[in-house]
């Protein structure tokens, strides 16, 4: 009930002079609907809603100082997101640069898996080698985002700072069951850095940016196994992750988190598919 309805109501009771009884059975039902409307309101968990629906995910290796990653990856990276709306996340790792000032150990990593032998390269999923365009991207992202109409799997997560420290907590639901190892990678990313983009003919000068890697939680590359053998239908598994914050970090309101859970190979060393993705 609004604000100018209650007053009416009350000046209204003052002019009539209702009944104490009546009065205090309206002030029961005006504090009734007010409880009722907190409680439908109010969000079930601190931790965002675990959504069935698919998100992929997408990495690029570039720097600022790379000609063919100007002219290449810069110019695709942004629009990739922009042509999957709420369907992909994506993290942007640069070796040290204008803007990164030290290499990140999880970085070698996570060329190794991706197969990065030089700037640009890119990947989607749990593959990669690729060279960044419009069509590799699209060209992986649709099947993958058509055959996930219903995710296997969603994350919820929030995100509390302390100090240098984010603390991550996730919820893992499984919306079917699930056989073999499965990871979950905490990855935190940095948007609206602005550097000259070096190109191969006319630099790119003051340009933006986005989906910066600036490290995953416990340097771990691929992440945390979190299941070692099946999962069942309805399963929920919640964990409490912390990723340092990076000195040279510029902003921290642009700072990001993305979480990835990956379905890993026989060994756990490496992913095979991405199950799913959020950020926050």
């Amino acid at each position: 009930m609004s604000g100018l309805a209650l007053h009416s109501i009350l000046c209204n009771s003052k002019a009539k002079k209702l009944p104490m009884k009546k009065l205090f059975i309206l002030f029961f039902c005006i504090g009734a609907l007010g409880v009722s409307s907190c409680k439908k309101d109010s969000p079930v968990s601190p931790i965002n809603t675990v959504s069935t629906d698919y998100k992929g995910f997408v990495i690029e290796f570039t720097a600022t100082w790379c000609p063919y990653c100007g002219t290449y990856g810069y110019p695709n990276w942004d629009p990739t997101f922009t042509a999957h709306p709420y369907k992909v996340t994506g993290i942007s790792c640069h070796p040290a640069d204008g803007l990164v000032n030290a290499n990140y150990p999880e970085g070698d990593t996570l060329e190794s898996i991706y197969g990065c032998t030089g700037y640009p390269t890119a990947g989607v999923n749990a593959t990669g080698n690729g060279y960044p365009s419009d069509t590799y991207y699209n060209g992986l992202l649709n099947p993958a985002i058509t055959a996930n109409a219903q995710a296997k799997a969603g994350i919820g997560l929030k995100t509390t700072v302390s100090g240098n420290t984010m603390t991550v907590d996730t919820k893992t639901v499984f919306f079917s069951d699930v056989s073999g190892k499965y990871n979950l990678a905490i990855y935190l990313t940095e948007d609206n850095l602005v550097y000259d983009q070096t190109t191969t003919t006319t630099s790119v000068l003051n340009a933006v940016h986005n989906h910066l890697f600036r490290g995953a939680a416990g340097h771990k590359a691929m992440g945390t196994q979190i299941v070692s053998s099946s999962a069942s239908k309805g399963t929920q598994l919640d964990a409490t992750y912390t990723v340092d914050i990076p000195s040279d970090v510029v902003n921290r309101s642009n700072l990001h988190v993305v979480v990835v859970l990956f379905k890993m190979n026989a060994n756990g060393t490496r992913p095979t598919d991405v199950i799913n993705s959020n950020t926050l």
